[in-house]
């Protein structure tokens, strides 16, 4: 006769089989993924940071030249 196991949420020897599984899941509340990207290109072109991305490129290239 088989026995008869008793299953309980918190018993993980149960679950030991699915110790390496990954959810690939999730909600999507907005699927407008385009949209999304624009109007995050629009706060950075509007919030000034493409201007700090400049002048770190801008400064990076003259301390890399004058440190080579």
């Amino acid at each position: 006769m088989p026995e008869i196991v008793s299953f309980s949420p918190e018993d993980f020897t149960s679950f030991s089989q699915y110790n390496n599984t990954v959810v690939i899941a999730q909600a999507i509340e907005d699927p407008d993924v385009l949209q999304q990207i624009e109007d995050g290109w629009n706060n950075f072109i509007e919030s000034g940071q493409v201007w700090a991305l400049i002048i770190g490129f801008f400064l990076g290239y003259l301390l890399r030249t004058f440190i080579s």
